[in-house]
């Protein structure tokens, strides 16, 4: 007889709730337009600030992903970079 997965699934979906709601806390207090800011936090952080900041400024819009996503942090990094 095998172990019964769906308490473990359970406590899992709810661990990963309250990060999610931390990291949602943590990032509304950033500005996504300021490339410092983002930096100077963690990366799941910064993502969800520029996540909903995409969705409003977008009425609704769900975020570039993948590739694009890629290039801005890439971008960020640059001008980050040439700031200093």
């Amino acid at each position: 007889m095998g172990r019964d997965v769906v308490p473990l699934v359970n406590r899992t979906a709810e661990l990963l709730r309250s990060h999610n709601a931390a990291i949602g806390e943590l990032a509304a207090g950033l500005d996504p337009r300021d490339v410092s800011a983002l930096r100077s936090v963690p990366a799941p952080v910064a993502t969800e600030a520029l996540r909903t900041w995409w969705t409003s400024e977008t009425d609704g819009l769900p975020p570039p992903g993948g590739p694009l996503c890629s290039a801005c942090w890439r971008s960020s990094r640059v001008r980050a970079a040439a700031a200093r």
